[in-house]
This record gives C-alpha cells, sequence and structure tokens, in this order.
C-alpha cells in the first residue's frame, strides 16, 4: 500500500472539524484509531488511496462486502471502530466531492463484545477460597 494514502489530510480535517465544532482538539489516541481502521478498511477493499474507499461506502452493497469483510477480520468491538471511522471519513468525502452521500445506516454498527461471564462463588467455595489465602 502506497505511504501517501491520504489519511494525513482527512486527520487534518477531521481535527478542524472537532475543534469547531466541541472547542476542543480530538485526542492523539482517536486520530491515531481513526488512521488505523481506515488502512484496515483500505486493506479490506484493497483501494489504493481514500477516493477509492469513498466509492465503497457511497455504494450501498460494496459497502456491505466491506462491513462483511471487518467482521471476518475482527472483533465486533474492533468492527465497532471501523464504522464509526468510515462514518467521520463519510462526510470528509462529501465535503471533498468525491460522493454525493453515504451508505452507512445506524443499523450497520456493529454490537459491543460481548460481556464475559461473572463467576459467581457459593458461599462454602468462597470459605474455601478464604481459608487457603490465610494459610500462606
Amino acid at each position: 500500500m502506497p505511504t501517501d494514502d491520504g489519511i494525513a489530510e482527512f486527520l487534518e480535517w477531521h481535527r478542524a472539524r472537532v475543534l469547531r465544532r466541541s472547542g476542543k482538539l480530538p485526542a492523539a489516541n482517536t486520530l491515531r484509531t481513526k488512521a488505523s481502521r481506515l488502512r484496515v478498511c483500505l486493506n479490506v477493499t484493497h483501494s489504493t488511496g481514500l477516493c477509492d474507499l469513498a466509492i465503497h461506502i457511497q455504494d450501498r452493497e460494496m459497502l456491505d462486502e466491506l462491513l462483511d469483510g471487518l467482521a471476518l477480520r475482527m472483533t465486533t468491538g474492533a468492527a465497532s471502530a471501523c464504522f464509526y471511522a468510515l462514518g467521520s471519513f463519510g462526510e470528509y468525502a462529501k465535503a471533498k466531492g468525491w460522493i454525493t452521500s453515504v451508505a452507512l445506516l445506524p443499523t450497520d454498527r456493529p454490537p459491543s463484545n460481548p460481556q464475559k461471564a461473572i463467576s459467581v462463588y457459593s458461599p462454602e467455595e468462597l470459605q474455601a477460597l478464604l481459608s487457603a489465602s490465610r494459610a500462606r
């Protein structure tokens, strides 16, 4: 993949937009995550740059293929970060005039990662654990 994929320009636009809207700059980690997730999307779609990726998020069928590809490669939580990065990028692509609409819908957001089960100990098991720890 080329090193000049246009992501730096997108991040500058995003930084200025967030500053204009909220009065604060986005966190550096937020920008790194957006860049990383967009690179994953570029990889999944075999796009050579952001202009190519924009075409994928304007067309519903191509977007579904992208979302399916993300689902195969990562957890739902990581794919959710891609969803938000694509949403921000879609606004940028419209502002640049690359596309006229974004096919991404709120219902496309993957669910959060499932919560791990919590082990609940019986009073007897809890007493055995406490006794073992006190014996040390």
